[in-house]
């Protein structure tokens, strides 16, 4: 029963950080500066998929584990 709780925890914690990556994502400034130079916060959107992807994977695979 304790692994299927910390799996839980750490599933819906990587979940929440994918979110907030996105969020992140969303409320950053882009711009062009004066070189020509685009100034983003690009890698958000690959950690934020990554983290969901395992997080989710973690929550469903949870179910397999033998008490």
């Amino acid at each position: 029963m304790k692994k299927q709780k910390i799996i839980n925890i750490i599933g819906l914690f990587l979940v929440l950080c994918g979110l907030i990556c996105f969020i992140i994502k969303c409320l950053s400034n882009e711009y062009i500066d004066f070189d020509g130079v685009l100034h983003e916060y690009f890698f958000l959107l690959p950690i934020g998929y990554l983290c969901i992807f395992v997080g989710i994977i973690l929550l469903v695979l949870k179910k397999f584990i033998k008490k």
